[in-house]
């Protein structure tokens, strides 16, 4: 982490403690933050994804950013573990453990699906089939929605509870982090600049599984998250570029 990120972290996390931000046991909006601080929306962003992944905040979609822990000391050992902990490393590292978590996931679920099973991966296609028509940045929202489930759905076809609840839990840690690499309002998500790309490791994926064939939904899995990590890191490098470039 730089110098400047990590002074930009101190600040937010020193006005958490101390109650200057925290009213009712709620942060103000990401654009009173931003004015607040003198922060880029990307930094108060990435800042907060970081918070929330360590508990000491909750981030509830359209009711605002709750406080879960003031004892900010408890949740950091010191200053330098954010260096992992910053957006792009963590990412890094939530893409290892999908890659451990949802390749044998997919060999479990080509060896055990059911019928319904294979109606509601059926279904989630046909939605992210119909989203690719969708303009942007409907297409992404509703793209990155229906991969979800999607993913999810492969993992429920293991019929392996524990593994559904680990995968529940670096998903849900995944998707905290994405919302920082892809940058909000201009971000141009991966679903809208590779749908065709997206939908075809889909469509190869669940073929796999219908057919039952274990080995293959193992490989194109892995080869698929690998492409999922390039594109999201494209996306994070290119609206960077272009949040610094003004």
């Amino acid at each position: 982490m730089n110098k400047r990120k990590e002074e930009q972290l101190k600040r937010i996390l020193q006005a958490i403690k101390s109650g200057e931000i925290v009213s009712g046991g709620k942060l103000p909006t990401e654009r009173e933050l931003e004015k607040h601080f003198g922060m880029s929306r990307l930094h108060i962003r990435e800042c907060l994804n970081i918070l929330e992944a360590y508990g000491v905040l909750e981030i509830r979609e359209r009711q605002g950013i709750f406080v879960e822990s003031h004892d900010v000391s408890g949740a950091f050992r010191s200053l330098d573990d954010f260096q992992s902990a910053w957006p792009v490393g963590l990412y890094d590292e939530i893409s290892e453990v999908r890659s451990l978590v949802e390749v044998p996931a997919a060999r479990f679920a080509a060896q055990r699906r059911n019928e319904q099973d294979l109606e509601h991966l059926h279904e989630a296609l046909t939605m992210l089939r119909r989203v690719i028509a969708l303009a942007p940045p409907d297409r992404g929202l509703q793209g990155a929605k229906w991969n979800s489930i999607f993913h999810n759905l492969i993992a429920t076809a293991a019929h392996n509870m524990v593994l559904l609840r680990i995968y529940e839990s670096v998903i849900a840690l995944s998707q905290s982090t994405l919302n920082s690499l892809i940058l909000g309002d201009i971000a141009r998500r991966p679903q809208d600049i590779w749908p065709e790309q997206i939908i075809d490791e889909h469509e190869k994926l669940a073929d796999a599984i219908f057919r039952q064939d274990a080995e293959t939904a193992g490989k194109i899995m892995k080869l698929h998250l690998e492409r999922t990590y390039t594109r999201y890191k494209l996306s994070y490098t290119v609206n960077l570029e272009r949040k610094d470039n003004g």
